[in-house]
């Protein structure tokens, strides 16, 4: 993304807007079907919750690829979907499946608790000799599965601070409270370097997957909506670290690699392992993809 030089009030866009004009979205993230991604681009992992097939992978939803549950994940609506499936099957086991209702239940609560809370700003890579977050080097040195899922999750938090301005944005807000969210909205500065991460992240997807991310458009709308003179201030502020107290320390970025290490499902190509990764992941095996 091209975003000008600061000035005393507002931040400036080249006449080009995010690094040029940005593409239209074209086959995107998904392989032309709800099945969703296809499984070069995430690393979708068998949670071992026990109840069976029936609860586990019912074959009713299990006729392509992917599960739908996979498919509506990439999608973006995997909260809403559990919940409603909580409600569902707890609400009607004792006049239906009984047990196998409350596993299922069970199930859709079990992926919450595993997944829910991944909206984060992953702030791994600090700038040469300093401490100061690198926001394109972070953004490439995610792993394919956040490559992926983060350009999406930045674009929520964007929209968020934008809605909380008034100011409609193209998603809804998710959580306006969310120490990443907060932050994003507390200075023009962080704001911006948060639209850098995620035209980052879209050019490597690009380059990892050669094709457009649909995200491309929905920033490119984001970025001309936003107006430096909505914020309390146009400097920047440390990021709030949205993990674990385990995890935290005095460096955000030493914190947020430890973090980034604990994540059970990781996928790496070869080629983009970070140095320090192997470091804070210890012997607990991920993916790397030869290339």
């Amino acid at each position: 993304m091209s975003i000008g030089k600061w000035n005393s009030k507002k931040t400036v866009y080249n006449d080009h807007g995010l690094s040029g004009a940005l593409q239209d979205w074209s086959d995107g993230e998904y392989d032309g079907s709800l099945r969703g991604m296809k499984d070069s681009e995430r690393d979708w992992e068998e949670w071992p919750i026990e109840g069976g097939e029936a609860v586990d992978h019912p074959d009713h939803y299990n006729q392509g690829n992917l599960e739908v549950i996979d498919a509506i994940e990439g999608l973006g609506y995997a909260e809403g979907f559990c919940v409603g499936s909580i409600i569902k099957y707890v609400t009607r086991y004792k006049h239906k499946n009984g047990i196998e209702d409350l596993k299922k239940a069970q199930w859709y609560i079990d992926y919450l608790i595993k997944n829910g809370g991944e909206v984060n700003i992953f702030a791994i890579e600090s700038k040469e000799n300093s401490d100061e977050i690198d926001w394109v080097k972070s953004a490439k040195s995610q792993d394919n599965y956040r490559v992926v899922k983060m350009i999406l999750e930045c674009c929520q938090i964007l929209s968020t601070v934008l809605n909380e301005q008034g100011v409609k944005a193209p998603y809804r807000s998710f959580n306006p409270k969310h120490p990443s969210c907060l932050w994003a909205a507390e200075s023009a500065a962080n704001f911006v370097d948060l639209v850098k991460h995620c035209e980052a992240m879209i050019e490597e997807y690009e380059d990892r997957f050669n094709k457009n991310h649909k995200c491309k458009q929905v920033l490119e709308k984001i970025v001309a909506l936003y107006d430096a003179d909505r914020f309390p201030t146009v400097e920047p502020t440390p990021l709030r670290m949205a993990m674990p107290d385990s995890f935290k320390s005095d460096s955000i970025v030493e914190s947020y690699r430890r973090f980034y290490a604990s994540k059970p499902r990781v996928r790496y190509p070869e080629s983009k392992v970070p140095s320090w990764f192997a470091k804070y992941r210890g012997d607990v095996p991920f993916t790397i993809i030869k290339e």
